[in-house]
């Protein structure tokens, strides 16, 4: 006699969908905030704040071996079903509105911010005539283009095997690839990361069966993996930042699974939620925290440097975000001429 698998329910499957969503958007929040910790700490580093302490230039290698490759590993798990869903053309036309358009705006408005704000930051402002150059090649901010340019590799492939798009995407992320293009080299360096999001898919709703003191353990070893090898310099080369890379988004997921159910998992997915307005806006609320420590405390404690700036720099720009309708600054994160055309195609699909 044969056996029938049950078919989930329809409550199941929401269920699920919606358990899957958290612990992909409480990752992306872990990952959020350890960008704007990164930045935060370069600060510090650039004004050698942290004095004769190794503990900054430590911090940065850690989390610079593996946070951004959690991005994209994270942006790749629902994109072949989005792919299969929307199609290419549709797929890739509301890629880049939704990524080019923050990219083009926040690009120019942090570069005429910094004319007047130039004394507050350490790296001063853009000359205006090298801004087209900047923008072209995506020296200004270099992330947004270079996810889009990764998509674009992947949607135009997304019919290739996996096992002949994966052993080559990391073949090219090997070669020594120099040039103006910074969206180019550093799209091919993090593809890998994108493919490996997109083979694991929603399978990773499978970690919510990782009983939780074994996850807790799990993260330790790849915590003290992780901080011997950048320690050690070990992640530069090619096979060790693959390594770091897969590593660390294995640990905050892990880290995500410990933490199922409870109020900082909700926390992290709203920020998380938030992700590309952090990104776009943490800069202005850490550079006012940074003001605000040292006007109010006189101090360049590097801990509470640290701390006041990072929690700034994540909250405000999630709260504009998540209230971005009912202030009337989706403009600000969404393409306004697009998403009227968007919402129709949707509603005909």
């Amino acid at each position: 006699m044969t056996s029938v698998a049950p078919v989930p329910s329809a409550r199941q499957t929401v269920l699920t969908q919606a358990s899957r969503s958290l612990l992909v958007d409480a990752v992306r929040g872990f990952a959020i905030i350890l960008v704007v910790l990164g930045h935060t700490d370069q600060g510090l580093l650039h004004r050698g704040w942290w004095g004769t302490s190794t503990l900054g230039v430590e911090l940065e290698s850690f989390i610079y071996a593996f946070h951004m490759a959690a991005f994209f590993f994270v942006s790749g798990i629902f994109l072949k079903a989005s792919i299969a869903k929307r199609g290419v053309p549709r797929f890739l036309r509301e890629r880049f509105f939704s990524l080019l358009w923050p990219y083009f705006l926040w690009s120019c408005v942090t570069t005429l911010a910094l004319v007047p704000l130039a004394s507050l930051t350490a790296q001063g402002s853009l000359p205006f005539r090298l801004f087209p150059l900047f923008l072209i090649t995506g020296r200004i901010s270099w992330f947004l283009p270079t996810i889009f340019f990764a998509l674009l590799l992947v949607a135009l492939t997304v019919r290739v095997p996996m096992a002949l798009t994966l052993p080559a995407s990391i073949a090219l992320a090997a070669l020594p690839l120099h040039t103006q293009f910074v969206f180019v080299s550093n799209g091919l360096r993090y593809l890998p990361f994108l493919l490996l999001g997109m083979f694991v898919g929603p399978r990773v709703v499978r970690l919510e069966k990782v009983p939780v003191a074994l996850a807790v353990l799990v993260v330790l070893l790849l915590g003290v993996a992780v901080g011997y090898v950048t320690h050690h310099g070990l992640q530069h080369s090619t096979a060790g930042y693959l390594l770091t890379g897969v590593a660390g988004t294995a640990m905050l997921f892990l880290v995500a699974r410990c933490l199922q159910g409870t109020n900082a998992a909700r926390g992290l997915a709203w920020v998380g939620a938030a992700s590309l307005a952090i990104f776009l806006l943490s800069e202005f609320p850490q550079g006012g925290g940074r003001v605000l420590v040292t006007t109010l405390f006189h101090t360049e404690q590097p801990l509470l440097q640290l701390a006041v700036p990072t929690a700034l720099a994540v909250a405000v720009p999630a709260w504009l975000y998540h209230r971005r309708y009912a202030l009337k600054i989706a403009w600000m994160f969404e393409a306004p001429f697009a998403a009227g055309r968007e919402r129709k195609a949707a509603s005909l699909s």
